[in-house]
């Protein structure tokens, strides 16, 4: 794969899927994931405990988002019915816009998940920028994480009582001077920061952080160094 004149060999393409799994990775073992309601020092917890990662690993690895698509059916977030992506033309490209679009403006809103597809998600919290149409750009609770810690504004259910933007609306069109600014995140904000501005950076970074994501938990890395199993147990916040 070639990225701004570098090569990365695909020497790694994913894990197995886990026994039983369904076609979008459903299955095996019930390891606990974070929700709507974690906030940054949740989810830096998280990966330190299951990958081993320092804040830079975590802040690298959620920039995969920019490659992604959001669909409804699949975990009950979107741009309405339609699938909604983190980043404006995402492809699988990957490039820094995703850290990019933290300046953007954007609006907190609940998700009713009425749909018959996907009640079984229930509510959800997202954020989003944009008209309502087919390109709207949407972030999850834990992209917001990664540059405010709204730890003291967030409810058990996700529920978020802070502001990202003076701009954009909040808790359905609430005038945002009325809303309490969300802190920043000093253990991530200037990575964001960073790799906002320097591409080949967070290149370097994913590089490096992916390689010990995907051979945490095998015997042998590429230096046939044992590598350590991190997190034996279901995750717990």
């Amino acid at each position: 794969v070639a990225v701004m004149g570098r090569t990365y060999p695909m020497n790694f393409i994913g894990r197995k899927s886990c026994e039983d799994s369904d076609d979008i990775g459903d299955g095996g073992d019930n390891h606990g994931v974070y929700g709507d309601e974690v906030h940054t020092y949740q989810l830096l917890r998280h990966f330190t405990t299951y990958f081993g990662f320092d804040a830079k690993c975590t802040v690298a690895v959620m920039g995969l988002h920019g490659i992604s698509k959001m669909r409804p059916e699949n975990s009950g977030h979107g741009n309405g019915p339609h699938p909604a992506t983190w980043v404006k033309d995402a492809s699988y490209k990957m490039t820094n816009d995703y850290f990019k679009g933290f300046e953007y403006e954007w609006t907190y809103e609940e998700r009713d998940n009425d749909n018959k597809d996907y009640q079984k998600f229930g509510e959800q919290s997202q954020w989003y920028n944009g008209a309502y149409d087919e390109k709207r750009l949407v972030l999850l609770n834990v992209d917001i994480a990664m540059k405010w810690n709204y730890e003291e504004y967030v409810d058990d259910k996700g529920r978020i009582y802070c502001k990202v933007s003076d701009e954009a609306n909040h808790h359905g069109g609430e005038d945002p001077r009325n809303v309490p600014e969300c802190p920043r995140a000093y253990q991530t904000y200037n990575i964001v920061e960073e790799y906002a501005e320097d591409y080949d950076s967070f290149l370097d970074d994913l590089e490096n952080c992916m390689m010990q994501m995907y051979t945490t938990g095998y015997r042998e890395g590429f230096d046939s160094s044992y590598l350590n199993y991190y997190g034996d147990d279901p995750a717990t916040y």
